[in-house]
């Protein structure tokens, strides 16, 4: 087989399998479209998701074709191989249109049985022969079998068909010998480039999933999928899964499990452990602070993750360095309640994210989300929410496809879940829309909500690659003297402090447009980050249990009674639920988290965040043992009275994890 040969026999393979995936997602769409769609969605939307995915079909089945692609451009041309070469394509030929018709057919039913495309389930399979049978014989029990059968026959005909239809056509119609010689060869290499990426964006397609979904219809964001994709990113998502058997292993034991639990809740006097139905939970008996703090309880709660929003700058009040990058917050900062020693959960954004949510520890780079996939009957913040009157709602600025947000939300009890393509007719940065937009949004939300409603903001403009509008106009900020020996850049220090000044003023306008709305009045405003991020890489470990710290901010100057003040207690995003609770309730009650309500101290002062845990003034952090000092710096500690209360904490370290995965992994 010859050079031109074998292009035209891996053409017609591309075309084939391009083909396959157009009619499979045909077949989809019809088999599980909702008898109202059409409705609600236009035909135009609809026809639109559909060229988009043939982005998705021709840069997969380029990925099917690839090894004899790049075989075929040496081995042709080698005698030695000549003979061996027609079967090798023959062979990888049939091999790649079965694997695609088997993924295709597989992929289908598999959302028939679970109602979303590949995850972490369909790893599951393969972990032990247990769950293989048990798959094995749902299969036989709740599939239609000839519905199977029928359909991957006519994918194995249709492919054939297919596939010496555009054979017999290709070899009539190319008969241009310059294609197969050089330069004609640039031509196929130019023409394969640009199908596998199928994309002239700069981010390939396995990146933008999330930067935006396609549709606003969650739908037809299903529909847009293509199964060598959704295959691939549950795989991504199973990566973990050594990790995870290691941790079942360590919690198997009902026993060595309450030993955790026990630990973890001697920690507070408010906190006391459950067994119910073979399973252990962690409870905590909310105290109650309202009439200490609110004049009456809050018709809206709007929470504000600001993305990467930490609570050094705010600090340093050198030349007015914080009036310049965070004036607006510094104002609302002056006239709420302000908890100085707030501290992230764990790593990134999507895991504080999960935190907060939940309310559940676990290892530090240990996502939830490669844990479990169900949180249907979960004490969830926004369930709880729910039980007290409030509407919960989801604002994100990004895509609802990032990290599988949406799936997330929707299982752990947000009714209401928006993302970028929510907002209609504004302008986007790289990974979504800007702050501003997103807060107009919410606030147009707001004012024509009739009940009560609880809102979760979750904002992206402060992240690189620290993309601004063009409305903006940004500053001209110099760094200040104290800064001077950490921030060597000073390109990069504007570019990093106007992102966060522009963050500041789209909170600070979404404020002041609230103040001329009737649900202001009612509204408690609770504000802080995601995470803190080290901009500056020399930062000394003296420095760094104030560097760690994000803010957290109630904000209601017509509901909040003392409307200044500075409460020091210890916390993290675990503790922000039972601290809405405390502060809205009349009267105590019970729910299942590993947090604490902030306005109460605690004795010991443990710590639990993701860099640093303290016991009262002794701090572990990835630098190792130091003791607090009265300015919150850090110094070295090694003496026997150290490694004592070293001991000490790493032990309900560990009680504080364990009892949670135990609790994350058990729970049902």
């Amino acid at each position: 087989m010859n050079f031109k040969q074998s292009i035209i026999s891996l053409l017609t393979t591309y075309i084939t399998l391009v083909a396959l995936f157009v009619i499979s997602r045909i077949y989809w769409f019809f088999s599980f479209i909702k008898p109202d769609f059409f409705e609600e969605n236009s035909l135009w939307e609809t026809f639109y998701v559909f060229i988009m995915s043939l982005r998705l079909d021709s840069s997969a089945s380029v990925l099917l074709i690839l090894i004899p692609l790049i075989g075929t451009f040496f081995f042709p041309f080698i005698k030695f191989f000549q003979p061996w070469w027609k079967k090798i394509i023959i062979n990888y030929i049939y091999l790649a249109l079965t694997a695609a018709v088997l993924l295709i057919v597989l992929n289908h039913f598999y959302y028939y049985y679970y109602k979303v495309h590949f995850n972490l389930f369909f790893w599951e399979f393969w972990i032990n022969w247990e769950n293989s049978k048990l798959v094995i014989w749902s299969i036989f029990d709740e599939l239609p079998i000839l519905s199977v059968l029928a359909s991957l026959l006519s994918f194995i005909t249709i492919g054939l068909i297919t596939f010496h239809f555009v054979n017999k056509k290709l070899q009539c119609s190319i008969d241009k010998q310059w294609l197969f010689k050089f330069p004609g060869l640039l031509i196929w290499i130019i023409f394969i480039s640009i199908s596998a990426r199928a994309t002239f964006d700069v981010l390939p397609l396995s990146l933008q999933f999330n930067r935006g979904l396609i549709s606003t219809n969650m739908f037809l964001n299903k529909a847009h999928s293509n199964p060598v994709y959704t295959l691939y990113f549950s795989w991504q998502e199973n990566n973990d899964t050594e990790q995870i058997k290691s941790i079942v292993n360590q919690t198997a034991s009902l026993n060595n499990a309450k030993q955790y639990f026990d630990q973890y809740s001697s920690t507070n006097e408010n906190r006391f452990v459950m067994h119910r139905n073979n399973t252990l939970s962690m409870n905590f008996k909310v105290p109650v602070f309202q009439s200490k703090y609110l004049l009456k309880k809050p018709k809206h709660i709007v929470l504000i993750f600001m993305e990467s929003f930490f609570a050094w700058p705010l600090d340093i009040n050198e030349n007015e360095f914080n009036n310049k990058v965070a004036a607006n917050f510094m104002k609302l900062k002056n006239n709420g309640l302000y908890f100085s020693d707030y501290f992230r959960a764990s790593s990134g954004t999507i895991q504080n994210i999960y935190k907060t949510v939940l309310g559940i520890p676990t290892p530090r780079e240990l996502s939830l989300e490669r844990i479990r996939e169900q949180y249907q009957n979960w004490e969830t913040l926004p369930r709880v929410m729910k039980e007290h009157g409030y509407l919960p709602r989801f604002f994100y600025g990004g895509s609802l496809a990032w990290h599988r947000l949406y799936h997330f939300l929707n299982e752990t009890g947000f009714e209401e879940i928006y993302g970028e393509n929510s907002v209609e007719d504004v302008p986007h940065s790289r990974f979504g829309i800007f702050d501003e937009h997103l807060f107009d949004f919410v606030h147009n939300n707001l004012k024509h909500s009739t009940g009560n409603t609880f809102s979760f903001i979750m904002t992206l403009s402060n992240h690189p690659p620290y993309q601004m509008p063009e409305t903006y106009k940004v500053k001209n900020l110099t760094i200040p003297p104290i800064l001077k020996q950490y921030a060597t850049d000073e390109e990069y220090f504007r570019d990093r402090f106007n992102a966060f000044s522009y963050s500041d003023t789209a909170l600070g306008h979404f404020i002041k447009k609230a103040k001329t709305e009737e649900y202001y009045k009612d509204t408690l405003f609770i504000i802080t980050a995601d995470h803190p991020v080290d901009y500056f890489s020399n930062w000394d470990f003296i420095s760094r249990y104030q560097l760690e710290k994000i803010p957290l901010l109630f904000y209601s100057p017509l509901l909040i009674e003392n409307k200044k003040g500075i409460i020091n207690n210890r916390g993290t995003h675990l503790d922000l639920l039972p601290t809405i609770l405390s502060l809205i309730n009349k009267k105590s009650e019970n729910i299942t988290t590993w947090g604490k309500s902030l306005f109460e101290q605690s004795n010991p002062d443990y710590l639990n965040s993701y860099s640093i845990n303290c016991l009262n003034n002794f701090c572990i952090s990835e630098s190792g043992n130091h003791l607090l000092d009265n300015n919150q710096s850090f110094k070295k500690c090694n003496g026997n009275s150290c490694k004592i209360q070293e001991i000490q904490l790493k032990s309900q370290i560990e009680a504080f994890e364990m009892s949670g995965i135990y609790y994350l992994l058990k729970n049902n």
